[in-house]
């Protein structure tokens, strides 16, 4: 018995504010069925949450306030 396949993409935010890390993070998940979108902070992050589904959120815990 095979396995079937799909092509569903998964939604992926990820916040950041380190450029590398978010460059690292989403080649890492791009082509494994993942759209990973990144933000460089939490206001960015919270407006793309108000615009865009995501069925998952990788954020950075120290993150400096949102100014």
């Amino acid at each position: 018995m095979t396995r079937a396949t799909t092509s569903v993409s998964h939604g992926v935010l990820l916040v950041d504010g380190d450029e590398g890390i978010r460059n690292m993070m989403r080649a890492s998940r791009e082509g494994r069925r993942f759209d990973v979108v990144p933000a460089t902070g939490v206001v960015q992050a919270f407006n793309l949450i108000a615009t865009v589904s995501f069925d998952v959120l990788i954020a950075d815990l120290q993150m400096p306030k949102p100014q």
